[in-house]
């Protein structure tokens, strides 16, 4: 959801996210993923403060990450290796961290990759502090991983 931006998007069992606005809690559309199995779910969902909506999903056998605008333009899809565990967004960029233990970041508009991290342990979600400094990691065994972001592109 975001409050400054006036949205709130929804992910269904059904591979479909739903766009509403808050204020008026008015449906505005629906964004469904190309070529997705009839058994594709959505696993996470993030909107950008530029107003993407990025989400995760899976059917039995893939996993898929996707990029929509607003006004439901692809932007960007890609099937990816393990079922994404945390996504958040931040500038340009995409940060995802999955139940192999990998965190990666990646293009918000192509979604190419541009860093990959092994943790080695399977990551259950992703929070940034405030002015995007580090990123959090816990792990399923408990632990907490900080990440400084110096050094990789520039996160704004």
């Amino acid at each position: 959801m975001s409050m400054c931006l006036d949205l709130a998007v929804t992910g269904s069992r059904d591979g479909s996210v739903n766009i509403h606005s808050v204020k008026e809690g008015q449906y505005m559309r629906t964004l469904k993923p190309r070529d997705v199995d009839v058994n594709y779910a959505i696993d996470m969902l993030t909107l950008s403060y530029q107003g993407h909506v990025i989400y995760t999903g899976h059917t039995s056998e893939t996993h898929s990450l996707h990029v929509y605008t607003l006004n439901g333009r692809h932007l960007a899809s890609t099937t990816i290796s393990h079922r994404v565990t945390g996504l958040v967004s931040s500038g340009d960029h995409i940060l995802t961290g999955d139940e192999n233990g990998d965190l990666t970041l990646l293009d918000l508009f192509t979604l190419q990759e541009l860093k990959l991290l092994h943790l080695q342990l399977p990551v259950q979600t992703l929070a940034l502090t405030r002015g995007n400094t580090h990123i959090l990691a816990p792990l399923r065994d408990g632990k907490l991983i900080v990440v400084g972001l110096s050094g990789l592109p520039e996160y704004s």
